[in-house]
C-alpha cells in the first residue's frame, strides 16, 4: 500500500520544509523519504530563502552575505577585496540594503554555507556569554543590566565572531599565501577603520576567546591522546614555549568558525583528537595567521594622537564609525568601558590589540551591557595584573616527569598498535582501543620494571650524594 505521504502535493511539503530552523536539519529529511527530496528539488530557492531569513535576523544578514561573497574571493585580489568591505560599509550605514543575491547567483552549498556559518557564531557567542558572564561582576566589579543576554550583547557577539570569519577569508586565504602589499594594507586599514575602536575591540575579544578555546581543546589532546605522541619527547614548558605547537594554534584558527564551534563543543578528547587532526592541512601553509593581522588594527586612518581622557563630546563622536550600528554609540556601554579602561591612554593606537588588556579581554568587557559604568578603571587594572588569569592554562600546572611518563606510555601504546585516551595517572586501559589482554599485561610489565629501575637510580643517587658530603 502506498505511503499517505505520497498523496501531498509537492508544494505542500516544500512549506512545511520552510520552518526548518537551519538548512543543516534538511539533510536527514530528504535522505528519509524522497518526497522531500524532490518537493526540494522543485521548490529549491524558496526553501532555502524562507529558512534562511527565518533563521537570520535582518541586522546580520549583511555580514553573513559577506562572509559567503568573501568566500569566494582569491587571495590577493585586492579590488574585489576593496568592493566587498565598501559593499558591508554601505549596508552598515543604511546607504544600500545587502539583501540575500539573486536565487541565479546561489547553490544548495551556498545556503548551507550561510546557515551553518550563522549557526557557528550564534553558538560560539553563547557559549562565550555562558563561560565569561559569571566573572564579569566578580573581576569588573560592574553589574550587567540583565542577567540574560540581551538582544544589543547577542549582536556585539555574533557580529564580532563573523567579522572574524570575514578577516579570515580575505586576509588569511588558504589556496595561496599572498605577499603583503600596499593594497592589502590599505584593505586591511578599511576592514579595521570602518568600525570604531570599542567595537574592534570586540574582534579582539573574540579572537582572545577562540585563542585560549583552541589551545586548551590542543593542550587536551597533548596530554592525553595516543596518536598525537611524536619524538622527542616535548621541553618541560609543553605547548607554552614549542613553536609548532603555537602554529598549530594560529593554523586551526583560520580552518572556519563551524570547526572551530564543533572542537570548543566537543565532549570527549577523542572528538577533539578527530576534529583537531589536521597535520597535513593547508592552513599550516599560510603565511599570514589572524593574530599578525590584527596588528594591523593600530592603522586606523584617523588622527587620534591625543590623550583619551581630554576627549570632548565632539571629538568622541568623531571615534563613531560608518559601520558602527545604534548598540554601539557614544552613549552604549561599550562605548563608556573602553573609555573608563583606556581614559589614560596617550592615543586610540594604544588602546588596540594592547597585551596590557588582558584582564578585560578575558571578561569580554565591551560586549556587555552595565547598570552604570565607572570613569576610570585604574584601580581595577591594576588589582587584576597582579592577579593570574581567571581561566588558566593547562601546560603551566605539567611537570616534566609526568609529561614524560606519559609520552613515554602513550608512544609505547602507540607502537603496539593502540590508540584512544590514556589517562594522566595510573594505569586505566578502559579508553584504549586495538590492544589485546596480553598486549596489556606485556605493557604493565615493562611499565613496571621501568618503575623499578627508575626508584633504584634515584636510590643510588641520593647514597652517592650522602658519600660524596660524609
Amino acid at each position: 500500500m502506498a505511503s499517505p505521504l505520497l498523496e501531498v502535493p509537492l508544494h505542500i511539503v516544500a512549506i512545511a520544509l520552510g520552518h526548518l530552523d537551519t538548512i543543516q536539519q534538511l539533510y536527514p529529511i530528504i535522505l528519509s523519504h524522497r518526497i522531500f527530496r524532490d518537493a526540494l528539488d522543485d521548490n529549491l530557492h524558496s526553501v532555502a530563502r524562507k529558512i534562511i531569513i527565518k533563521q537570520i535576523p535582518a541586522n546580520m544578514l549583511p555580514f553573513t552575505i559577506t562572509v559567503l561573497k568573501s568566500s569566494r574571493i582569491r587571495g590577493g585580489d585586492h579590488e574585489a577585496t576593496s568592493d566587498l568591505l565598501a559593499q558591508l560599509e554601505a549596508a552598515c550605514s543604511g546607504t544600500i540594503e545587502l539583501a540575500l543575491p539573486h536565487p541565479s547567483s546561489l547553490s544548495f552549498s551556498d545556503y548551507g554555507y550561510i546557515s551553518r556559518n550563522y549557526a557557528a557564531a550564534e553558538s560560539l557567542a553563547r557559549s562565550l556569554a555562558n563561560e565569561v558572564t559569571p566573572i564579569v561582576t566578580e573581576r569588573l566589579k560592574l553589574t550587567r543590566l540583565r542577567p540574560k543576554v540581551t538582544g544589543r550583547e547577542g549582536f556585539r557577539l555574533k557580529r564580532a565572531f563573523l567579522r572574524y570569519q570575514l578577516m579570515c577569508n580575505l586576509f588569511c586565504p588558504v589556496e595561496k599565501p599572498f605577499a603583503n602589499t600596499v593594497e592589502t594594507k590599505e584593505n586591511l586599514e578599511r576592514f579595521f577603520s570602518t568600525f570604531s575602536p570599542w567595537v574592534n575591540e570586540q574582534l579582539t575579544c573574540a579572537f582572545d576567546y577562540l585563542v585560549r578555546k583552541i589551545r586548551d581543546a590542543l593542550d587536551n589532546v597533548f596530554a592525553h591522546d595516543v596518536s598525537w605522541v611524536t619524538n622527542p619527547i616535548p621541553n618541560q614548558n609543553g605547548l607554552k614555549s614549542d613553536s609548532k605547537r603555537r602554529e598549530d594554534v594560529q593554523s586551526l584558527l583560520v580552518q572556519g568558525l563551524p570547526l572551530l564551534n564543533s572542537v570548543i563543543r566537543a565532549k570527549t578528547c577523542d572528538e577533539r583528537a578527530r576534529l583537531l587532526r589536521s597535520d597535513d592541512s593547508p592552513a599550516r601553509r599560510r603565511r599570514w595567521y589572524p593574530g599578525l593581522r590584527l596588528k594591523f588594527m593600530t592603522d586606523w586612518g584617523i588622527e587620534t594622537e591625543r590623550r583619551i581622557d581630554l576627549y570632548r563630546v565632539q571629538e568622541l563622536k568623531r571615534l563613531v564609525r560608518p559601520s558602527d550600528s545604534r548598540v554601539d554609540s557614544t552613549s552604549s556601554s561599550s562605548c563608556n568601558i573602553w573609555l573608563g579602561a583606556h581614559r589614560t591612554c596617550s592615543s586610540v593606537d594604544e588602546t588596540m590589540w594592547n597585551n596590557d588588556d588582558w584582564m578585560f579581554r578575558e571578561c569580554g568587557y565591551v560586549f556587555w551591557d552595565y547598570t552604570s559604568v565607572a570613569l576610570n578603571f585604574g584601580s581595577i587594572r591594576r588589582a587584576l595584573y597582579v592577579k593570574r588569569p581567571h581561566f588558566k592554562k593547562r601546560d603551566r600546572e605539567w611537570r616534566q616527569d609526568d609529561l614524560s611518563r606519559s609520552w613515554t606510555r602513550r608512544n609505547d601504546i602507540r607502537l603496539a598498535g593502540g590508540s584512544g585516551f590514556w589517562p594522566w595517572n595510573g594505569l586505566n586501559f578502559s579508553r584504549i582501543r586495538g590492544l589485546d589482554e596480553e598486549t596489556i599485561r606485556e605493557l604493565q610489565k615493562k611499565w613496571r620494571e621501568e618503575e623499578a629501575g627508575e626508584e633504584d637510580e634515584k636510590l643510588t643517587g641520593i647514597q652517592e650524594l650522602f658519600a660524596t658530603t660524609a
